[in-house]
């Protein structure tokens, strides 16, 4: 096996390097007896710089922001029907996933009614 020529491995070092630098926050979103919540905005926000980014969570109430920049952060969750829940001053270290499991409850100000509506059907000619 020939090794690797030396371009080659300053590429790899300053790419393992640049990944080492940034962090992730990973989990999941949740209500209830823990089903899961897809479709919830997970938003984090850098409180010194006012930076944002924002991720949707998927079918089974998962999330992932990776490629973050180490420091201070407010982590915050929105979905219709459901109060908004956040943590507040959440650290990432360089190279660091954190991962969280955050529950929402369900929001009491929203009308949450739900209309059934049975259709029967009826026969033409009653006897």
């Amino acid at each position: 096996m020939r090794s690797l020529g030396w371009a080659s491995q300053l590429s790899l070092l300053l790419c393992c390097r640049l990944l080492a630098e940034h962090a992730s926050i990973g989990g999941r979103v949740t209500c209830g007896h823990l089903a899961p919540v897809a479709a919830s905005i997970v938003t984090v926000i850098e409180p010194q710089s006012g930076r944002k980014r924002a991720v949707l969570t998927n079918g089974g109430g998962y999330f992932s922001l990776p490629n973050l920049p180490p420091g201070e952060y407010l982590v915050e969750v929105v979905k219709p029907g459901f109060q908004r829940a956040e943590r507040t001053t959440v650290y990432l270290r360089a190279g660091a996933t954190l991962i969280l499991d955050l529950r929402l409850a369900p929001d009491p100000d929203t009308d949450r009614t739900t209309t059934l509506l049975i259709f029967l059907r009826i026969p033409a000619f009653w006897p």
